[in-house]
């Protein structure tokens, strides 16, 4: 009797064990699929700052290809001005142009 008692023990002992390592493993299962999901997340936000900077920076050259074809415009048709104006190199922004 000693044997089985100490049998229905080590099995006590033993699905004890068992079921601890199962909630273990569903806890880290669910922690897993959190980062997973938070990365994901993650990617589609820098995937559509991606996208919004792009188009940012095609809205900006076309800007400046519209001011350049502006200012173009003025100086033919005031070339008192165009001579009056400052060379490029004082209008460039070397920050701007390098953006």
């Amino acid at each position: 009797t000693a044997a089985r008692q100490a049998e229905a023990e080590a099995e006590r002992r033993a699905r004890r064990l068992a079921a601890e390592a199962e909630a273990e493993l569903r806890q880290t299962v669910a922690r897993v699929e959190e980062a997973e999901l938070n990365e994901r997340e993650t990617a589609q936000r820098l995937a559509a700052s991606l996208r919004q900077a792009e188009e940012l920076s095609r809205a900006s050259g076309s800007v400046r290809q519209s001011a350049e074809t502006l200012l173009d415009e003025v100086q033919r048709l005031c070339p008192k001005a165009s001579a009056a104006s400052p060379p490029d190199s004082a209008t460039s922004d070397p920050a701007r142009d390098s953006a």
